[in-house]
């Protein structure tokens, strides 16, 4: 095998860096899935313990900054304390993971496409923010396995019973934005083409995950109005019936799919005056994969909504 001078090895390292900085617009980020969504909660430990009873007790805490973690399947949430005294009650960022991330790669295509970043401390990821303040973290794959030991160590919650859900993964969130078209244009530069338009959201692949934009509703405020966690299939009566058991009432409400009459589970679980929803469609013909959907309420904190019968795949 030939072997290079100095001379043509100092060219061909600097001709690497070269074409790191000058990506193609096209050249896309291989994304793995959402890897975290993190919230400002008002009691750390009350949204832990729900949500370890919801979706099993595989717990980490951060002492330093009395911070949570649930395992949610290749996922996981984050709950801490807003960090000012009046702060919101709200969803600090949502986490894409991308395979084999290189921070240099991630900054350039990010350079290519007019998008500003801002690199957390770690080194290892960066955050952009879009027109109305929503922050997407861009960070490795696998973010559960770098929450290592000192600064994090395992956290316990004695529960009862089984979780409600064996949870898969987070399969999508919801974001409320002005102008869904306007804003797509934003996203496409940094998660790649719009997969699908369908009603009215517009719909990102990101590996296993997807992410949707639509128009904020009134008097809600932008930023993510739900998350949906793919979960393994599970008997709706039976969720229903155990969330009864905690406390839970019943009611009876139409949802817009055309799908029949879901049954609707209320129960106070996070922030004064949020729900617990499950929602079942019926007379549906076809088969549909089970999925477990949260969605956060603007005024109330957080309505959490698990849905058996919705989508793996397609809109909802």
């Amino acid at each position: 095998m030939q072997r290079l001078t100095r001379r043509q090895a100092i060219y061909a390292i600097g001709a690497g860096v070269l074409s790191t900085a000058r990506l193609p617009a096209q050249v896309a980020l291989e994304f793995d899935g959402i890897d975290h969504v993190e919230f400002y909660v008002s009691q750390v430990e009350r949204t832990r313990d729900f949500f370890a009873a919801v979706f099993g007790n595989t717990l980490l805490k951060n002492a330093s900054a009395a911070k949570s973690y649930v395992k949610v399947g290749s996922s996981y949430l984050a709950f801490e304390r807003p960090r000012t005294a009046d702060g919101p009650l709200t969803v600090d960022h949502v986490s894409v993971a991308i395979r084999n991330i290189d921070m240099p790669r991630v900054h350039a295509l990010l350079d290519a496409r007019g998008i500003a970043y801002r690199d957390y401390p770690s080194g290892r990821d960066t955050a952009v923010v879009d027109s109305e303040g929503i922050r997407t973290q861009l960070s490795p794959d696998n973010g559960w396995s770098l929450l290592r030991p000192p600064n994090f160590s395992p956290d316990v919650v004695a529960l009862q019973e089984e979780p409600v859900f064996r949870p898969i993964g987070i399969e999508h969130v919801l974001l409320n934005v002005a102008d869904p078209d306007a804003s797509a244009g934003f996203y496409e530069k940094v998660l790649g083409p719009v997969a699908q338009r369908s009603n009215s959201r517009v719909w990102f692949r990101v590996g296993r995950s997807r992410i949707a934009l639509r128009k904020t509703p009134e008097g809600q405020r932008p930023g993510m109005a739900s998350f949906c966690v793919s979960a393994e299939a599970f008997n709706d009566d039976a969720v229903v019936a155990r969330l009864v058991a905690r406390g839970a009432v019943q009611q009876v409400v139409q949802i817009g799919h055309g799908l029949g009459m879901p049954r609707t589970v209320g129960s106070k679980c996070l922030e004064p005056g949020s729900r617990f929803r499950i929602e079942r469609d019926r007379g549906v013909s076809r088969h549909r994969h089970s999925i477990a959907c949260l969605d956060r309420s603007d005024q109330l904190g957080n309505e959490h909504q698990a849905a058996a019968g919705g989508t793996g795949s397609g809109p909802v």
